[in-house]
């Protein structure tokens, strides 16, 4: 059951006036915000729906917790710190929907706003559930989204899994929120992956038996990876499980961290992937985000969340879930394409779930809201008192791994984590990945013709199928990431080319050739470096030297390194 969410009983539940553009939201008197949505858009970004709650009186022993009607803004273009940064509000239109849990898509142009459970506060009130909407920011302003082929068969969804990639939203699971109508109802799980395709306002509901057969998600992440696959990926894991035909949430039902599910837009079909590392405690509501490095990895990073075992009411405070849950205070990593977790050393922050998280700048990741499952059994408002961070707003610098209290508009780019570099650095570390099927191991060889431009452009990955061994996809990393000697240089062409013809026959027996990858290695390679020193080509001579030139394709020939022998 979601009551663990419901407002407080004794509370009447009132709806943020609608605000012009401008006008101040919170302040001193601000206690905790939660359930809402957000996004970064154009160099702003935008919080948009859940609840809020403030001080009711100057004694500060009441409180005040209803909807937010209005969506936040902060601009980024200057630095600021929490405790003074002003938030904006921009009112909404009277039928824009205020809702928990929303889904916001973040497209070139603008974001859309879809899914979501009205405010628990609501529940039972005349008129208190919208009809089901898409509704785009542009320009400013909120419009409502005209209904495209395909939508009229959906409801819905709430509490599921959503991102946005090469212009396709993407919604996985949750439950029925036009079917909730009490607190005490069981939610009606939705099965299926949801997508929304922008540019042709068209809508599909595709099976999802490949993810976890007679299995819903909600409660748990779901990132699109650009850099990987042809059209990128999505990666779905933590969070809980549902029956798919009646809502059965339970602690057992908790998806382990130990394994990625993984989604290829372009095929269909489905993967699990078993991860390695630090890994974190399962969870639900947690907040993550994820960015690409220049060495040619990605890294998705995880703040909070909360587990069903800790919020049984039968828990004791020596209980082992209540011990566990003292970790939801940490930031966890996981660096792709090895597949490893990490965990940050700084423990400083509040535990928080029911929070957001974004990438802000080249370098932070800020923590919007929360509440906290430590307070007690019960998560709520009531309980989860005042925010230890300002307003709300937490600050999390992904390079050196430490909360800070300031956002630095002008930070340097991203880079990988010293932790995350040695890791790769390691051969012993990188040959330890186990794939579990070559085919997803190619995925993970194939720069994604999706792959968006970063600050520090990105080497693209090596095509191989080894199942047990991930030198040729990591070598490009691992030579980004530490200088390579001679001798490793010689042994991973053979290596490499050994194994792309291995991969040239896997491809061609499952596929069209693919005219994308991008064969030439970074400019800052220590490959390259290599080839044009002068100690190398008085070493190697002139044969040997064009040899290798036109393996790594350094004098520009074009990518065709996939049918070179």
């Amino acid at each position: 059951m979601l009551d663990f969410f419901s407002a407080n009983p004794s509370k009447t539940a009132l709806i943020v006036p609608r605000q012009s553009p401008g006008s101040p939201f919170l302040g001193s008197s601000f206690t905790r915000m939660g359930l809402h949505a957000s996004t970064v858009f154009n160099g702003t970004l935008y919080i948009d729906g859940g609840e809020v709650s403030w001080h009711a009186d100057s004694s500060n022993t009441s409180f005040t917790e209803v909807p937010n009607n209005s969506t936040l803004s902060i601009d980024l273009s200057q630095s600021w710190s929490p405790l003074t940064v002003n938030i904006d509000t921009i009112g909404k239109p009277n039928n824009a929907p205020t809702l928990n849990y929303a889904a916001l898509w973040a497209a070139e142009d603008s974001f859309y706003s879809w899914a979501g459970h009205v405010s628990f506060a609501l529940l039972n009130a005349a008129g208190r559930d919208p009809q089901n909407s898409i509704w785009q920011f542009k320009n400013g302003e909120w419009l409502p989204v005209p209904t495209g082929s395909g939508f009229s068969n959906l409801s819905r969804p709430a509490s599921g899994n959503s991102a946005y990639g090469n212009g396709m939203g993407y919604y996985l699971g949750g439950y029925d929120s036009e079917a909730y109508l009490s607190i005490s109802d069981n939610p009606t799980p939705l099965p299926g992956l949801i997508t929304y395709n922008m540019s042709t306002n068209t809508w599909a509901n595709t099976s999802s038996t490949g993810y976890s057969p007679g299995r819903i998600s909600f409660f748990g992440g779901m990132e699109y990876v650009p850099i990987f696959g042809q059209d990128g990926l999505l990666l779905v894991f933590g969070g809980d499980q549902s029956n798919a035909t009646s809502w059965d949430q339970s602690a057992e039902n908790e998806q382990s961290f130990s394994k990625i599910n993984i989604y290829d837009p372009t095929t269909g079909n489905w993967y699990e992937q078993q991860t390695t590392g630090n890994i974190p405690p399962a969870a639900e509501l947690f907040c993550k985000i994820g960015t690409q490095s220049n060495q040619g990895t990605y890294e998705i990073f995880m703040y909070g969340g909360h587990n069903d075992a800790y919020m049984n009411p039968v828990a004791t405070a020596n209980s082992s879930a209540q011990a566990q849950q003292s970790q939801f205070n940490q930031v966890y990593i996981l660096s792709l394409p090895g597949f490893v977790w990490f965990k940050s050393n700084d423990s400083s922050a509040e535990a928080r779930t029911a929070h957001t998280c974004e990438l802000i700048g080249n370098r932070q990741m800020i923590s919007i809201g929360g509440l906290n499952p430590s307070k007690s059994q019960r998560v709520n408002f009531a309980v989860s008192g005042v925010d230890s961070n300002p307003q709300g707003l937490g600050i999390f610098d992904m390079v050196d791994l430490k909360w800070t209290n300031t956002y630095d508009a002008n930070a340097a780019a991203y880079e990988v984590p010293n932790v995350v570099r040695e890791w790769y650095s390691n051969p012993a570390s990188t040959s330890s990945v186990q794939w579990s099927s070559t085919q997803l191991e190619s995925l993970f060889a194939i720069q994604s013709s999706a792959n968006p431009p970063t600050t520090s452009p990105a080497p693209s990955s090596a095509p191989t199928a080894s199942a047990t061994n991930t030198g040729a996809i990591v070598g490009g990393i691992v030579g980004g990431i530490a200088c390579l000697s001679l001798l490793s240089v010689l042994a991973w062409v053979l290596v490499r080319r050994h194994r792309r013809n291995r991969y040239r026959a896997f491809r061609e027996a499952t596929t069209e050739p693919r005219s994308h990858f991008k064969a030439e290695m970074p400019c800052s390679s220590p490959v390259k470096q290599m080839l044009d020193s002068r100690m190398l080509r008085q070493e190697l001579g002139d044969a040997q030297l064009l040899e290798l030139e036109a393996l790594y394709h350094v004098r520009d020939r074009g990518p065709e390194e996939l049918s070179s022998n």
